[in-house]
């Protein structure tokens, strides 16, 4: 799904993010798509 997309994408882009930091972002990425 997209949310898995997501994380996925982030944890390739931003490998010095660490596994906290991935969630965080792409749990506001997916509160700005939302609304």
């Amino acid at each position: 799904g997209s949310k898995n997309g997501y994380g996925d994408y982030l944890i390739e882009e931003e490998e010095g993010l660490n596994d906290h930091n991935v969630v965080v972002k792409c749990a506001e990425i997916q509160t700005a798509i939302s609304e």
